[in-house]
């Protein structure tokens, strides 16, 4: 971000990964609103980040909802996305 440049959706996945994997998961969940705030293009692996953040945090409420948002969006669910849900 230094030369200009916006974080792409890529960069906010994977710092989302990190931050859940890192057991940082209010801060991945924080990036996850953020990147819907900035209207970037939320992916089935952004989602996929912030469902296994809410593992790491137990918070299984917000789990279904990021499920039912998805499914809001239109966004494919895949076995990955189910896989950590559970």
């Amino acid at each position: 971000e230094k030369s200009g440049g916006k974080p792409s959706v890529v960069t906010y996945n994977a710092t989302m990964t990190a931050l859940e994997k890192g057991l940082q998961w209010e801060r991945a969940l924080d990036l996850f609103d953020e990147m819907k705030h900035k209207n970037l293009p939320v992916t089935v692996v952004s989602y996929g980040s912030a469902i296994s953040a809410c593992e790491k945090g137990y918070q299984w409420k917000q789990c279904l909802d990021f499920l039912d948002e998805m499914t809001e969006r239109g966004i494919q669910k895949n076995v990955i996305i189910f896989g950590t849900a559970m």
